[in-house]
């Protein structure tokens, strides 16, 4: 019996796109104000966080968003106290 399959391709060439800006994290919202973009999201949208040395990744209902911070964990902490 034989379940599953597929290929796996490796993906070397990974594009971010950078904006500057202001991350505001407050008990019911997270914004980030960018230069050029930015965004604006409940915090009951948000599914998953993952903490990284110099990023912190944001899982919400309607997409990721990988924001590059000098400590990952640091914000990590914060989201946690507002939660």
């Amino acid at each position: 019996m034989h379940i599953g399959g597929g290929n796996t391709d490796v993906v070397d060439n990974v594009q971010y796109e950078q904006i500057k800006g202001i991350l505001y994290i407050t008990n019911r919202r997270l914004v980030f104000v960018g230069e050029a973009e930015g965004f604006d999201k409940p915090l009951d949208a948000l599914i998953a966080i993952t903490p990284y040395s110099n990023c912190i990744e944001l899982q919400f209902s309607q997409g990721n968003y990988k924001i590059f911070v000098p400590d990952g964990n640091v914000i990590n902490a914060v989201f946690q106290q507002v939660k």
